[in-house]
């Protein structure tokens, strides 16, 4: 059944969790930037926590209603209107055919109750268009079809939902390539970058003090969400969910898995300085965040 028809999108996908065991073929994970903001607007309409949602990226989206179905909304500096109507992002949204939506934020995830037909690609319904993967990219005159289902109305608590910031500590732990870097006494964590409005779901551009790479040279490696590659102009870029899966720039730093959401909510705008970990360090980190996730959304 069709629910929705965009009438106005920014930047908005369809996006799971990703497509894993796909990197030898030259296949990004994609998926959504946030898993912890993904999680929790699935939970708002008991849909399983990797269920494809609609990611929104800085900007607006609005939407007519084709029919009576319910959202759940999370994310960062989000508003989200029906009919003009400011309305509660911590609990289930109900709509009614003919309603008009209005979702507005630096990132969003958008989830309907019941399940989303998209078409599926390698084991995941993520958009990536580069290949033409999952569903295109949403625009005017998209319908969104879902196989609908009534919940009881859910709600989550303030203190459940991370909090936005505008400067965040990054952890990585140190790339293969680290010691390519002759950085002349800087003292690397000490140094504020600023996340480039050329940011996309490819990679974050920083910008700061640039870094001196020692001239060595080296042949195209793997890559990852989360590596911190160092091109010529010493500006560090950290590739993320649709990056390509090798690349020939030294990697300098991997981000620690549990802080790529952090980094995500800043792709907007916004200042990172980065902390080095263990690898230790960065598996417990994730496992109590994912114990977390898996206890309160799922």
């Amino acid at each position: 059944m069709e629910v929705l028809e965009i009438l106005q999108s920014a930047y908005s996908s369809i996006q799971d969790s990703g497509r894993f065991g796909f990197r030898s073929f030259a296949i990004p994970q994609s998926g959504c930037f946030d898993y912890q903001m993904h999680s929790t607007a699935n939970y708002l309409v008991a849909n399983k926590y990797d269920d494809p949602c609609i990611e929104l990226i800085g900007g607006k989206l609005t939407a007519r209603c084709l029919a009576t179905f319910q959202i759940g909304v999370a994310g960062i500096n989000v508003n989200v209107r029906v009919n003009n109507q400011l309305v509660d992002l911590l609990s289930t949204i109900n709509l009614t055919a003919g309603d008009e939506l209005e979702i507005q934020g630096s990132l969003a995830y958008i989830s309907i109750a019941g399940s989303l037909i998209v078409k599926r690609h390698f084991e995941s319904a993520s958009t990536y268009p580069l290949a033409e993967l999952g569903a295109p990219i949403l625009k005017r005159g998209h319908k969104i079809e879902v196989v609908t289902n009534r919940i009881n109305p859910r709600s989550i608590k303030h203190d459940q939902i991370p909090t936005e910031g505008k400067f965040e500590i990054i952890r990585l732990i140190e790339g293969p390539e680290w010691d390519f870097v002759s950085l002349n006494s800087v003292d690397f964590e000490k140094i504020n970058w600023k996340i480039s409005n050329q940011s996309n779901r490819i990679g974050i551009r920083l910008l700061g003090e640039s870094l001196n790479i020692s001239g060595k040279e080296m042949p195209s490696v793997p890559t990852f969400p989360g590596t911190i590659q160092l091109p010529p102009d010493g500006q560090p870029i950290i590739l993320m969910n649709d990056a390509q899966t090798t690349g020939g720039y030294p990697r300098i730093g991997q981000v620690i898995k549990a802080d790529l959401p952090r980094l995500a909510r800043l792709m907007m705008g916004g200042t990172i300085r980065f902390k080095f970990v263990t690898i230790p360090e960065a598996r417990y980190i994730f496992e109590r965040q994912q114990s977390f996730i898996k206890h309160e959304f799922k």
